[in-house]
């Protein structure tokens, strides 16, 4: 996971901390000279597109089967949908998301305009999570826009029946280094989906909880497992009943202190709602996105990072 020509430390071991990636990363700075480059202490509000190429400027088109350079959020849908371009093709199979129904101009209007970027320099650390009347705001204009946000920030949870009437502790995953360890001594806890973070939450509380329940529709009967024996895998919540309550789909019943919502994130990227750059952002996939990368339609706008699992 390194840069080119650029290798960590020989010292550093697969799994680095924080401190040891920040380092990497400024250093890699320091020897490329990129520090007057970067602007730290920023938050974006706004991406747009600024401007689109003029007509018959080749060197900014991209996939394009007739030259078409009007821009996909002017394009009507209708009559003419392709369903056999090689740009069509190409997306479908790799992530790009084009449907049916879309119109020739849609699938053909593939420009590397340029971006109007809208972003607040903080006064205050970056860290700081209201804005500040002393803030900054900026507008700029850049060739191309890549956007590394991630997606861990805005929480997933299922709808439960029954969930509003449970008395204990509901958190997120997201939330769990808050409290720690310490406010999971002796309790009863279930811990919602099996997956990296249930798992890992499940195997460091269960030192100090008097049970762990982790509950995933993939887990097919009970079992029962943990250093101290005390985690048991069960199968998929059905719904919540009474003060304490959580009955599982084969029908068993349980009482828990606490609820960890180990279900997840949704992709959110509010600074391009409103843009129609992208449908559905919310949901498990990001499209139009040519190979989880460019945008089928504008494709100096990238992402990295989209991939739920690798």
């Amino acid at each position: 996971m390194s840069y080119f020509g650029f290798p960590f430390p020989e010292e550093t071991q697969s799994f680095s901390s924080h401190a040891q990636v920040l380092d990497y990363l400024c250093s890699y700075a320091d020897e490329h000279d990129l520090h007057p480059l970067i602007s730290l202490g920023c938050s974006v509000e706004s991406v747009r597109l600024a401007s689109l190429p003029s007509v018959g400027d080749s060197s900014h088109t991209f996939g394009s089967v007739d030259g078409s350079l009007s821009s996909s959020e002017d394009s009507s849908l209708g009559e003419g949908a392709v369903t056999g371009t090689d740009t069509a093709a190409a997306a479908g199979r790799h992530g790009g998301g084009i449907d049916q129904g879309q119109s020739k101009a849609e699938v053909e209007s593939t420009t590397l305009g340029r971006w109007e970027v809208v972003y607040r320099r903080r006064s205050a650390p970056a860290a700081a999570a209201v804005a500040d009347d002393d803030d900054q705001v900026v507008a700029e204009v850049f060739d191309a826009v890549c956007v590394c946000s991630g997606h861990f920030d805005e929480t997933y949870t299922p709808t439960v029946a029954g969930l509003d009437e449970f008395q204990g502790t509901v958190m997120h995953a997201r939330e769990y280094d808050i409290p720690g360890v310490e406010a999971f001594v002796g309790k009863r806890v279930l811990c919602v989906g099996a997956r990296s973070s249930g798992t890992d939450i499940a195997r460091e509380i269960s030192s100090v909880a008097h049970a762990v329940h982790v509950c995933d529709r993939s887990n097919p009967v009970n079992s029962k497992g943990g250093e101290r024996g005390n985690v048991w895998w069960r199968t998929a919540l059905e719904k919540f009943e009474g003060a304490n309550g959580v009955r599982f789909k084969n029908g068993e019943l349980l009482e828990v202190d606490t609820v960890v919502w180990c279900t997840g994130y949704n992709y959110a990227f509010p600074f391009l709602e409103g843009s129609g750059l992208l449908t559905a952002p919310a949901s498990k996939r990001v499209h139009p996105v040519f190979e989880h990368l460019f945008h089928v339609y504008h494709p100096s706008l990238s992402f990295v990072g989209l991939p739920q699992r690798v």
